[in-house]
């Protein structure tokens, strides 16, 4: 009598759960990567307007004081904390435009000559975005002198001013800078509708990669539930083939004995079989 190696069996088992296991896992992460990447490409095909930039809702910014400002900061080298990819922005676009007819100036300079421009002059600092709904969250600055006609400074890196809506374009560029909003006089009291926009090309490649790393880790994970499950449902363990192939041989066995009684049968007693030797009357002679 066979023993079944039942060790063995349970580790085909435990092997082909994990199989299960890790696959739907696989599965899993590659429909996260093909859900982000599908929504990228939405974006990318939906949410750019002609000019191909990606434009936040329209803030309204309203203050007494001489200006607003907000810090762009995008670090000098990837050793630094607040360091961003400059390929990831691109361009960026901030368009301004007053709902009282004023007229306004918006220009981008360097984080250290805006903050001795400002100096000790009232203005609003963006301290945070919120974008359900789309807000620019201030902090007030408080100060005593005007800080002069913005149009009259040679630090801006690039500038806009005038009547109706003005609109600068910034190719992004490493290092820390800042954001202004004022009246174009320099007079203080300001009421602005601003929006900010960027044309990064960076949308669409990275929408496509997620989608065919998604697509793969997908497949993948599939292939491997399949075969799962297939080596469950298929060919028996080693330690079922023996024990099928233990009881066959007996059942064989069994049955050639059986046949090999039938055929051989009682042997002949003594006196039976034997045909009539000379002399001997046989009962059918007549």
């Amino acid at each position: 009598m066979q023993t079944t190696p039942q060790p063995r069996r349970s580790t085909v088992q435990l092997k082909k759960i994990l199989l299960v296991l890790a696959g739907c896992l696989v599965a899993l992460v590659g429909m996260g990567f093909l859900a982000a990447g599908g929504t990228l490409l939405w974006v990318y095909g939906t949410q750019r307007d002609p000019a191909g930039f990606y434009t936040t809702p329209v803030a309204r910014l309203v203050t007494p004081s001489y200006a607003f400002s907000s810090s762009v900061d995008f670090g000098a080298a990837p050793t630094e904390s607040d360091w961003v990819p400059l390929d990831l922005v691109g361009t960026v676009r901030v368009r301004v435009s007053s709902p009282m007819g004023q007229e306004l100036f918006v220009g981008i300079g360097p984080a250290a000559s805006v903050d001795r421009y400002l100096g000790n002059a009232a203005h609003e600092r963006v301290s945070s975005i919120s974008f359900d709904p789309f807000v620019l969250n201030t902090d007030t600055i408080a100060g005593t002198r005007a800080p002069g006609t913005p149009t009259a400074q040679s630090f801006w890196v690039v500038s806009s001013a005038g009547s109706g809506t003005q609109s600068l374009r910034w190719p992004s560029t490493a290092g820390r800078w800042t954001v202004v909003v004022m009246r174009e006089s320099g007079a203080p009291g300001i009421a602005a509708d601003v929006d900010i926009g960027t044309n990064t090309g960076a949308v669409e490649p990275i929408g496509i990669t997620f989608a065919a790393i998604g697509f793969v880790l997908l497949v993948t994970g599939v292939l491997m539930i399949v075969a799962g499950a297939r080596e469950q449902e298929g060919k028996p363990a080693a330690g079922e083939k023996g024990e099928a192939a233990g009881g066959a041989g007996g059942a064989g066995g069994a049955g050639g004995a059986g046949g090999a009684g039938e055929e051989r049968g009682p042997e002949a007693g003594p006196g039976e079989g034997r045909e009539a030797g000379p002399g001997e009357s046989s009962e059918a002679a007549v």
